[in-house]
């Protein structure tokens, strides 16, 4: 698959090895935080559908108060509360773009690439080593 046979020393073949070890050594860093990324939005995912669906209901319920009352004091209050849950569901649909579902499946395929190439790194760190014990 590589050209391995094109290297003549086993010095390149060290240069080789160090430099993909060391790229693996960062995709298994970077893997390791995707898959606490990954954890963390899943369990984030299902607190921040429960306080929409609250959010949902209490918007619906001030929806029915403020449609039955009078223009006054009470209604306005009533409109704030509708408006500051309105802002909380702005708020929890923003997180939930970015730590919801979504965002833990999209780290799950991160992750999925990742661990491709760390196992194509070995096939190639393999590669190599069996060419530097030729020399």
């Amino acid at each position: 698959m590589y050209s391995v046979n094109l290297l003549q020393t086993k010095a390149d073949c060290d240069a080789l090895i160090t430099i993909a070890t060391k790229d693996k050594d960062n995709l298994e860093f970077r893997k390791e935080s995707l898959e606490r990324q990954s954890a963390t939005a899943t369990e984030t995912a299902v607190e921040i559908q429960a306080e929409l669906e609250a959010i949902n209901a209490q918007l619906s319920y001030l929806d029915g108060i403020i449609a039955s009352l009078p223009d006054g004091k009470l209604k306005e209050e009533n409109v704030a509360k509708w408006r500051k849950a309105d802002y909380r569901k702005f708020l929890l649909t923003n997180r939930k773009n970015n730590y919801g579902v979504v965002a833990a499946i999209d780290k799950e395929y991160d992750i999925g690439c990742i661990q491709k190439s760390i196992e194509e790194t070995d096939n190639f760190i393999a590669a190599i080593t069996e060419r530097k014990n030729a020399l």
